[in-house]
């Protein structure tokens, strides 16, 4: 059951960072599966090499959601 469940939905947290760099945090992003749908909230720098190391191809995502403007992700 829970196979199917993450199958379903998943939510991967591309960077944690906050406005001032840092260099061992990308600024803040998150992709979210549901199904065959890849969803983008907040793409923070870093974003690309994040999803470049997951292997997902950036035509692969379906939507980019900005929540809000900060420097970080704007």
């Amino acid at each position: 059951m829970a196979e199917q469940l993450s199958a379903l939905f998943r939510v991967t947290l591309l960077g944690t960072g906050a406005p001032p760099p840092l260099l061992d945090r990308f600024g803040p992003s998150s992709l979210v599966e549901a199904g065959k749908e890849k969803f983008i909230f907040d793409a923070g720098r870093g974003a690309m090499q994040r999803l470049h190391q997951l292997k997902i191809p950036f035509a692969d995502i379906t939507g980019i959601f900005l929540t809000h403007h900060h420097s970080d992700h704007v």
